[in-house]
């Protein structure tokens, strides 16, 4: 579902808050800069389902700081992408700074006909009806744990490798092997434990591992690829050292002579 706009619903207390997204890749989606818009006709909530009732206004044309896209209908069908996941969002009163999981409880698509009886009659008045919209409340700025590493100062290199993955570390150890001094930067953090990761589940919590220690949580990139995935890419694809292979459970760490710069 990348670069396609995507409506997001989640209840919290006895509202339901939504936000437009945009999908880049297998990252957080990016709020939505176009002109669409979501107003509620109803909703409802209980102690285990939700409903919503809503009208989407400039949903099937989009326009994405310049990326320019939309669902055909002139063809008799539309083809509708869905996905859910049970994990409470983070910030869930703010849906301008909402976190969501990537979704864990099933996706499909699912075909709409627009034949002459897709228009229904009644539409103007249930138009009418979706006047509610759901009052944010924001804790202002979020915070980020994402720390950045000068390059160093007055000092030059042989070479400089962009990437820390399975092409870039081998390059900067025959390298570095041969005498060159080289800089190595990787726009990811640190993965494994020994290299100063930190990303972990709780029952890794006081020993020095991490999930990218652990062959058997390979797979946690597509349950949570929040700060590992690329996001300037629409296919799967690791932003931390040790690239692909850090999340495949692949790694290769030797730098010798060289700096790392995350």
């Amino acid at each position: 579902m990348t670069n396609s706009l995507l409506l997001t619903a989640w209840p919290n207390g006895d509202d339901i808050h939504t936000t437009l997204r945009i999908a880049s890749g297998y990252t957080m989606p990016a709020l939505y800069t176009g002109s669409a818009k979501v107003t509620q006709i109803s909703s409802r909530i209980n102690a285990t389902h939700y409903t919503l009732v809503f009208r989407c206004q400039n949903c099937l044309k989009w326009d994405h700081n310049g990326q320019t896209g939309g669902a055909a209908t002139s063809s008799g069908a539309l083809v509708l992408g869905w996905v859910q996941a049970f994990p409470s969002p983070g910030n869930p009163t703010c849906p301008d700074q909402v976190t969501l999981g990537q979704h864990d409880n099933g996706m499909g698509i699912f075909g709409a006909v627009l034949d002459a009886k897709a228009a229904n009659p009644s539409y103007t008045a249930w138009a009418a009806k979706a006047t509610k919209t759901v009052t944010p409340t924001c804790a202002g700025a979020v915070e980020t744990d994402v720390i950045s590493v000068p390059v160093p100062k007055g000092t030059t290199f042989d070479y400089i490798v962009i990437g820390g993955g399975a092409g870039g570390i081998p390059l900067v150890d025959k390298l570095s092997e041969a005498g060159k001094s080289v800089l190595l930067i990787e726009k990811g953090p640190a993965s494994t434990g020994r290299w100063g990761g930190s990303m972990k589940p709780d029952w890794l919590t006081g020993i020095n591992l991490t999930r990218f220690d652990v062959p058997g949580l390979c797979n946690q990139i597509w349950m949570n690829s929040t700060g590992i995935a690329c996001t300037d890419t629409d296919q799967m694809a690791g932003c931390v050292l040790g690239g692909g292979t850090a999340v495949n459970a692949g790694l290769w760490f030797k730098v010798c002579r060289g700096f790392i710069v995350t």
